[in-house]
């Protein structure tokens, strides 16, 4: 019997913070404003749509078609990028814990945050 109600906290506790790490990507994806090679796409986008805008960069510019269509998807369409940025990284704290199977899920949701948010990201990748 205990054993079952320590995995349902766990259960409860790897929910609080999938949610946790969710809302909080999605917040910084909500305030961080369009930024470099964004407003291009944008503007692209705006005067000449997504299929003809990411086939004219696709031509002349670079050759990551499916890139660009989701570049271009995502810029026209930002609250479905916030959704789906928040969403990438609970999915990966997610994944993450299915395949290490933690004893201790804070100290692993900690080790999961600390990594998020100090290492750089060309490292994570």
């Amino acid at each position: 019997m205990n054993k079952k109600l320590i995995l349902n906290k766990n259960y409860i506790l790897l929910a609080f913070i999938t949610i946790v790490i969710f809302f909080w990507f999605y917040q910084i994806s909500k305030l961080s404003p369009l930024a470099g090679d964004d407003w291009a796409f944008h503007n692209n986008v705006m005067s000449s749509g997504i299929i003809d805008s990411a086939f004219g960069m696709y031509q002349g510019w670079e050759g990551r078609l499916m890139t660009l269509f989701s570049i271009h998807y995502f810029i026209v369409n930002r609250s479905v990028w916030e959704i789906f940025n928040g969403l990438m990284y609970a999915i990966v704290f997610l994944l993450g814990t299915a395949i290490v199977r933690p004893k201790k899920p804070l100290l692993y949701a900690l080790g999961y945050l600390v990594v998020i948010f100090t290492v750089k990201d060309n490292l994570r990748m």
